[in-house]
């Protein structure tokens, strides 16, 4: 990993615009994940190991119980040992004393081509 001056950056990335209060970071590891595939390779990986995923059911409540966690679904309540939660931006309702610790930001990510790279 690198730590870039803004006159690096500008040198080895002229198709950025740095300011020169600017720092940058080159790690030659990096890369881009598609995130929608990652995630469906992972729920394929987990279900292949055992995972119980379970989509499109709404959970009303998540709590910690004495024994594990309780997940109040449409159906009823279901203890489970442990949980992932993935929430997104419904963070703060599904958990407020957590969600209320967050700032959701959104992130746009846009591709350029450059005509002569």
């Amino acid at each position: 990993m690198q730590i870039l001056s803004p006159e690096q950056i500008r040198a080895r990335f002229p198709q950025f615009r740095c300011q020169d209060a600017e720092t940058g970071v080159y790690d030659s590891w990096a890369g881009y994940i598609v995130s929608d595939r990652a995630v469906a390779d992972l729920a394929m990986m987990a279900r292949e190991r055992g995972v119980e995923i379970r989509e499109e059911t709404p959970v009303k409540e998540v709590a910690e119980g004495s024994t594990g966690v309780e997940v109040n679904i449409d159906v009823g309540t279901e203890l489970f040992d442990r949980m992932i939660v993935a929430s997104g931006v419904w963070m703060n309702r599904l958990l407020p004393q957590v969600g209320r610790c967050l700032k959701v930001t959104r992130q746009q990510i846009a591709y350029f081509e450059p005509t002569n790279p």
